[in-house]
């Protein structure tokens, strides 16, 4: 009897620990892993969308909702940082600061800790190609933050209170054949933090 106890604890405490890990893995993990690219503080996986893709790359992919397709169609980056390393946190403004990029549409979209959108009262959750105020150099500046101003913000979501975390996903869509062909060498937005509440 004493035996089945020991095993039976045994057990549940190797599911627990098991369980655990792989939502501790899941959570905190970004695509810097095997195949994984990081451009600043953007990070990409050359797998994403791969059926072939390491099963952690995939489960990566699955609960983040990217539905992501195939790398000769779209390659997605993600940042959780600004330029520094800092996280980036609702009460802050960030402006992100990029040029022309080499591919037929992009989308710069911000997502919650949860990887969902954040309600906000613009209803503002993106900017794209199509919608970006560009300056005479053909670049663009887009303001990060809880009121953004000009036409290119995102809002934060932030009213009050300790911010929280958020990501940015930059999309790009149709990349050029070379480009996509050596993904480190993209120059990509940057992402300067500004002033925090």
């Amino acid at each position: 009897m004493k035996l089945a106890l020991k095993l039976g604890a045994a057990f549940l405490v190797s599911v627990f620990l098991g369980l655990g890990s792989v939502y501790w893995f899941l959570e905190k993990s970004d695509f810097s892993g095997a195949g994984g690219i990081a451009v600043g503080p953007w990070t990409t996986n050359e797998q994403i969308g791969n059926v072939d893709a390491a099963p952690y790359t995939r489960a990566i992919v699955a609960r983040r909702g990217l539905l992501a397709l195939n790398k000769r169609e779209t390659v997605y980056f993600n940042a959780e940082a600004d330029n520094s390393g800092a996280p980036l946190v609702s009460n802050c403004a960030y402006t992100v600061a990029g040029s022309p990029l080499p591919t037929g549409w992009w989308s710069i979209t911000l997502y919650g800790a949860d990887h969902y959108l954040i309600d906000n009262p613009q209803g503002i959750f993106s900017q794209a190609k199509n919608t970006i105020v560009r300056n005479d150099q053909r670049g663009y500046v887009i303001q990060v933050a809880s009121t953004p101003e000009g036409p290119n913000g995102i809002p934060t979501g932030y009213s009050s209170g300790e911010g929280s975390r958020f990501s940015l996903t930059l999309r790009l869509y149709n990349l050029e054949e070379d480009a996509a062909e050596e993904l480190s060498a993209l120059v990509l937005p940057s992402i300067e933090r500004g002033m925090c509440q």
